[in-house]
């Protein structure tokens, strides 16, 4: 026995129960401001529920006395109450009295996915303004990316339409694109990359943008775990300074992000304050030197005589 059309699966009038739930697809609705991400994030959702011949014209209406009709009419009036519901308050009143999904989309995309030169004008100043900062490559890569996806779906590069094209001009013209946008990327980075960029823009073949924003993520990753163990060493340095050392001035070498306000341990008394002059005062009984393979030498005075003990 055939399924009717509304309970076969594969059917494009099929509704599951949990899409009769009418809910939220998008993460903000839309209020006028960045229709192209909106409309993708729809297309999406639609498309997975098998609903995209709704808006995009795949699916005819049927006529009113086709055995179809009452299931393309369910479909149709479910598929408006979610474009309506992912719709700022505003926007959804003035399209509510539109009888059919297609008309809905048509209007919202007469209305607001236009292109205008501005729009252009004001991706390519905000990638020519932007800088990392002081966000992560992860946070930075995602802004800039953004705007280049913005910047694309405003002015998308022209490609051969006459299928008879030889030498292969589209896939140059992207090739380029991508080159721009991988200079562009690392340009904009920081200077404490610049070892990095400096290997990279040596390299006869550019790597993709992909691999380049691994590169410079790896790198950063090193530089975090290298900074912590640095910091590490030195608070162990600390703590394993002998107690007996020579009165003497002593060249003390910390890295750049530790401070070390005090410290009492076994008559060491005193405080680190980095980029100035590292004070404490210790016992003068030996003539012991302490050490520290460290950055960024910093002086240490050690008076004569040793403060009393700070519990």
């Amino acid at each position: 026995m055939a399924l009717q059309g509304n309970q076969d699966l594969s059917s494009v009038y099929y509704i599951h129960p949990s899409d009769a739930n009418v809910t939220q697809f998008v993460s903000a609705k839309f209020n006028g401001v960045g229709f192209h991400n909106w409309k993708r994030s729809m297309i999406l959702t639609l498309s997975t529920k098998n609903k995209l011949g709704f808006v995009d014209r795949t699916i005819a209406k049927p006529e009113i006395t086709a055995a179809e009709f009452k299931y393309w009419e369910r479909c149709n009036n479910q598929v408006i109450s979610w474009l309506l519901v992912n719709l700022d308050e505003s926007i959804a009143k003035s399209v509510l009295f539109y009888q059919t999904a297609e008309e809905i989309w048509q209007d919202l995309a007469d209305r607001y996915g236009y292109t205008s030169m501005a729009q252009i004008y004001s991706f390519e100043q905000q990638l020519l303004e932007i800088n990392q900062g002081t966000d992560s490559v992860s946070d930075f890569f995602t802004k800039i990316k953004t705007l280049w996806d913005g910047l694309n779906d405003a002015n998308p590069l022209p490609y051969c339409t006459c299928e008879l094209c030889t030498c292969n001009l589209s896939q140059r013209l992207v090739q380029r694109q991508q080159e721009h946008r991988v200079l562009q990327f690392m340009m904009k980075l920081s200077e404490q990359f610049a070892l990095v960029r400096g290997n990279v823009l040596m390299m006869q073949l550019l790597p993709s943008i992909a691999q380049t924003y691994r590169l410079f993520a790896q790198d950063e990753r090193h530089k975090e775990i290298s900074a912590a163990s640095t910091t590490l060493q030195l608070l162990f340095l600390i703590a394993t300074t002998p107690l007996a050392l020579k009165t003497s001035n002593l060249l003390v070498m910390v890295p750049n992000n530790l401070t070390v306000d005090r410290f009492n341990r076994s008559g060491v008394y005193g405080h680190i304050n980095i980029g100035g002059v590292m004070q404490h005062t210790l016992p003068s009984s030996s003539s012991m030197q302490p050490t520290a393979p460290f950055s960024n030498p910093i002086q240490a005075t050690y008076p004569d005589q040793a403060p009393p003990m700070v519990p």
